[in-house]
C-alpha cells in the first residue's frame, strides 16, 4: 500500500526561555537543557545548549503550559526545574559535583589499605565489579592511603545516572556495595554532601 502526497502541518512552537548559571551567578555555556521525558531517549532530539551568557530557549509544544526540564554541564550535578512558559525566563543554578569522601574497613572494622573504591551505575552488578572491568568504565574510582581513606569525583554523570552506587572491594575481600545509594540531581533545595562514608567490607 502506497501513501502519496501527504501534508504534514507542524504547529507552531512557543519556547521556554532561561539562562545556566552557577552557584556564583556566572553563565555555564555549553550546558545541555532537555525535557524530561526526551533526554532518556536517544532517538529523540529535543535539547538544546546555552550560549555564552548561558541563555537558551527550548522549542515545545504549543499546548504545554509548563515543562520539567534537566540541565547537564560538566562538572556539576544535573538540575531539574519545572518552568512556567508564561513567567518568561527561568533562572537554573547549577552546583558542582561533590567529593565524596570516606573510609574502607574490613570485618574486623579496621582500615583497609590500597582497597579500590568504584562509582558506578546501579544496573551493574556488584558482585561483577571486581571481576576485571575497566576501570575507566566507572563514573569514578579512588584508592585507599595507607589509613584506608579515600576521596573521589564522579567523572561523568548523565541522567540515567541520577543516582549511583558506591562499591569498594580489595585484593582479598569481595565486591561491597555502600548501603545508601549516591544521587546527583540538584532539584534547587538543599542538597546532600558525602563525606565520613564507611564502607564495611564483607569477609573474604
Amino acid at each position: 500500500e502506497q501513501f502519496n502526497d501527504l501534508i504534514i502541518t507542524l504547529r507552531t512552537p512557543q519556547y521556554a526561555k532561561g539562562r545556566v548559571v552557577d552557584e556564583n551567578n556566572q553563565p555555564i555555556v555549553g550546558a545541555v537543557v532537555s525535557q524530561d521525558q526526551d533526554y532518556l531517549h536517544a532517538s529523540i532530539d529535543n535539547s538544546v545548549e546555552t550560549t555564552a551568557d548561558g541563555s537558551f530557549s527550548l522549542p515545545l509544544d504549543a499546548e504545554d503550559s509548563e515543562v520539567i526540564v534537566f540541565v547537564k554541564a560538566d562538572g556539576f550535578r544535573l538540575g531539574q526545574s519545572k518552568i512556567k512558559v508564561e513567567n518568561g525566563e527561568a533562572t537554573i543554578a547549577l552546583r558542582p559535583l561533590p567529593t565524596i569522601s570516606g573510609m574502607v574497613r574490613d570485618h574486623n572494622q579496621q582500615p583497609v589499605a590500597n582497597a579500590t573504591v568504584v562509582l558506578c551505575s546501579r544496573a551493574i552488578s556488584t558482585q561483577l565489579v571486581g571481576r576485571g572491568i575497566d576501570l575507566n568504565k566507572f563514573n569514578g574510582t579512588a584508592t585507599t592511603d595507607i589509613d584506608g581513606n579515600f576521596a573521589l569525583t564522579a567523572s561523568t554523570i548523565n541522567a540515567e545516572d541520577m543516582r549511583m552506587k558506591l562499591v569498594a572491594f580489595s585484593d582479598v575481600h569481595p565486591p561491597t556495595q555502600y548501603k545508601n545509594s549516591i544521587s546527583f540531581i540538584d532539584r534547587g533545595r538543599s542538597v546532600k554532601d558525602y563525606n565520613d562514608i564507611i564502607i564495611d567490607l564483607h569477609k573474604g
